[in-house]
């Protein structure tokens, strides 16, 4: 089997170069029309699925489409297919298999895939890491199959966060605010569907340090002014979860939701939220006992109750937007204003309870606040909502909501997910196994692989609104690529790249 869409090649060790083997085809099916639109899957080798499992190599968005719906391989230098669960229509009829020509179209669900052809490949891969591919790439693609997303490409920490040290004027900041209005939303053609660049929020961070840095020096210089404690209290929980808010916020290249509504659903999303998980707990607290005797983890029922109540808010935001908000990025970002609003007042909760507990103190609230705003980092709460938020939105897109669409797998993949994270993060791993905060830390890790794979996922959203025609974008003309065809053409030039092709001196690496 060959993982979906990735590129390199893969070679024995040791062997010499000098005999090289002949290249083996390889095969590009693409999706020009349908739900899935826009997606492509390389065959190079094995077998290859197309499904609605999170088994498969390439995760279909089309509701008709079965979970493991076809299995595609090569056979005498053809592209082979074999139905297994779904129908395929090749040319209008069904078909049980059979093999495809350059340019040959077939339909499944509602998705008409076409065939681009066949190009000199690399020798067919194995089940496992795609040839070429990372340890740390296997092990992501295997978190993001886990959530229900496709594996992340193309990604770079280093490009996506080269603007975060550019200077800027104090007017480039401010303007950077401004917009989510009628009149300050970009159209649909004027946005750019490519991995964003924040920088903003390291700005907002550095600020709200400062004024903790303060507020921190002036109650340990004096620790009996009862004036500061709120004020510190207030600063060290919202420094960072609301920086983390401000990157989600970044993360929406729409531009389509304003500060106001961000802030404003920070604040009532965020208490309304508490609300429901006061509620909860009173009304299911044998969840409690059950997971305390089970595991000695009775901590670990803030996972389903505080993720439910979360949850069930982002369900009211989306019956407050009434369609005007249908991008999955957008989902993430209500999301992650619930959560974040939930983490500040929880975490200050926490600080407070840290002064009043016996033997805490001044101490016993510094030590809350310098905790919980390092953990912070790694999303907790701001996070595990924006995936829920991701899930709602995607399901939903441009349809009317009803209630039926809280079970559909793709929604529930993620709510389990971050109620797995949650729980893993309460529970007594870290004290049993003498493991400090590795277990938040690996939790988060996790998390943040599986939000860039969501990101990519609504950046492609974008993209396939943008192929629509009446969407105000351009479409190629005759002779020129269209988004889908200039991705392909990259590809193929990467995997000669890696096949050993000698790039021109002075030109840049292979991204």
């Amino acid at each position: 089997m060959t993982t979906s869409g990735s590129d390199g090649t893969s070679q024995t060790p040791g062997s010499a170069p000098a005999a090289a083997a002949p290249a083996a085809p390889q095969f590009f099916l693409e999706c020009i029309s349908g739900p899935d639109m826009g997606k492509r899957v390389k065959v190079i080798g094995g077998q290859t699925t197309i499904g609605r499992s999170a088994d498969c190599n390439l995760l279909s968005d089309d509701a008709d489409v079965a979970d493991v719906h076809v299995t595609l391989s090569i056979a005498d230098g053809r592209l082979a297919f074999a139905p297994a669960k779904g129908k395929v229509f090749v040319d209008g009829q069904v078909s049980m298999g059979g093999t495809l020509g350059p340019g040959q179209q077939v339909r499944m669900g509602r998705s008409v895939w076409q065939l681009a052809g066949a190009l000199p490949g690399t020798p067919a891969g194995t089940v496992g890491a795609a040839p070429g591919e990372s340890f740390f790439g296997t092990i992501s693609g295997h978190i993001t199959r886990a959530a229900g997303m496709e594996q992340v490409k193309g990604f770079s920490f280093q490009r996506m966060f080269a603007d975060v040290f550019r200077k800027r004027s104090p007017e480039e900041v401010e303007q950077y605010f401004i917009g989510g209005t009628s009149t300050t939303t970009p159209a649909l053609k004027d946005v750019d569907p490519s991995w964003p660049r924040p920088w903003v929020f390291a700005r907002i961070f550095a600020a709200s340090l400062i004024v903790a840095i303060g507020f921190y020096f002036a109650v340990k210089q004096w620790p009996t002014n009862h004036n500061l404690w709120p004020g510190l209290m207030i600063v060290g929980a919202l420094a960072v979860p609301f920086s983390v808010l401000i990157l989600f916020f970044e993360f929406n290249i729409l531009r389509n939701i304003s500060l106001f509504q961000v802030v404003r659903w920070f604040a009532t999303g965020g208490i309304i939220s508490l609300i429901i998980t006061l509620f909860f707990f009173q009304t299911f607290p044998f969840i409690g006992d059950w997971l305390g005797k089970a595991f000695d983890g009775a901590a670990m029922a803030a996972g389903p109750i505080e993720e439910t109540a979360k949850g069930l808010t982002v369900v009211i935001i989306m019956l407050w937007a009434k369609g005007k908000y249908r991008y999955t990025l957008n989902g993430m970002l209500f999301g992650a204003c619930v959560g974040c609003g939930f983490q500040v007042f929880e975490s200050a909760g926490y600080a407070l309870r840290g002064l009043l507990a016996d033997g805490g103190g001044v101490e016993g609230m510094l030590g809350s606040i310098r905790i919980r705003g390092t953990l912070s980092i790694f999303g907790m709460h701001t996070l595990w909502t924006a995936l829920v938020g991701a899930g709602l939105w995607k399901v939903c897109g441009d349809r009317k909501f009803t209630f039926s669409m809280l079970g559909d797998m793709r929604l529930l993949r993620l709510y389990f997910f971050s109620v797995g994270m949650h729980m893993l993060w309460n529970s007594p791993l870290g004290d049993k196994w003498k493991i400090g905060y590795a277990q938040h830390i690996f939790a988060g890790v996790v998390g943040w692989i599986v939000v860039m794979a969501i990101l990519q996922d609504g950046l492609n959203q974008v993209r396939k609104e943008q192929q629509k025609p009446g969407s105000g974008v351009e479409q190629p003309r005759p002779g020129e690529m269209s988004w889908a065809q200039a991705n392909a053409a990259a590809a193929a030039a990467k995997a000669a790249s890696m096949a050993g092709a000698t790039p021109a001196a002075g030109a840049p690496p292979a991204a």
